[in-house]
């Protein structure tokens, strides 16, 4: 089972799940996740780069209906504040797509070795967000699943998510074994921060499924 089939099954029984993208990009992804759902979903989707909002907002009217959708121009971290976001650009050699998926508010480390064609010659400057002040400024009390794709930032995440966590039910999460982004936390420092309460489903070469053992929602 791979890791996005762990996603669908856990979601199989919820009826109308709340669902937070982290790192929308262009949308991509976005109608999948609501393939896997049941229900009328209430989606929550935060996206850093002003460049990439404006593809998303094209994207929408593609985008499965009936749903509750809600897009938040900012990032998610561990405070709320303003910071710099490097922008990621330059063309990918074999898709010759733009590279606007690769921002982070984290300074760009090795990702620039690693990946030759994406240069961060530019900042803006951008909004982020706690996941426990969003929800506490929304009313949310659960969230079903979180999508995150966040370019080095999952742990600051989740550590801007302690009181929601016990309200969380499974998450899908970046990583990487090297530090891309400049302070990166490894997956045992992400494992570490989640507690007993939460355990290692799956994983592949670039992400991680955790689910929640005690969730009720």
């Amino acid at each position: 089972m791979n890791l996005r089939e762990h996603c669908k099954k856990f979601l199989e029984d919820i009826k109308d799940p709340t669902i937070f993208e982290l790192g929308v990009h262009w949308g991509e992804d976005t109608n999948g996740i609501m393939s896997w759902c049941n229900g009328t979903v209430d989606y929550h989707g935060f996206e850093p780069d002003s460049r990439n909002i404006k593809e998303i907002n094209k994207a929408r009217s593609n985008w499965k209906p009936n749903n509750s959708y809600s897009i938040i121009h900012g990032a998610i971290s561990d405070k709320e504040c303003k910071t710099t976001l490097y922008l990621s650009d330059g063309i990918h050699a074999l898709s010759g797509n733009r590279m606007t998926g690769a921002n982070s508010i984290r300074k760009p480390h090795e990702v620039v070795k690693k990946f030759s064609w994406i240069d961060f010659s530019e900042t803006e400057e951008v909004q982020t967000y706690t996941i426990d002040d969003y929800c506490v400024d929304k009313d949310i009390k659960n969230i079903d699943f979180i999508w995150s794709d966040i370019q080095g930032c999952e742990y600051d995440m989740l550590k801007g998510a302690e009181n929601m966590l016990p309200y969380i039910g499974i998450m899908l999460l970046e990583y990487s074994e090297i530090e891309l982004y400049k302070g990166q936390k490894s997956v045992n420092d992400m494992l570490s921060l989640l507690g007993d309460n939460w355990e290692l489903v799956a994983k592949d070469s670039w992400d991680i499924v955790v689910r929640n053992k005690t969730y009720k929602k």
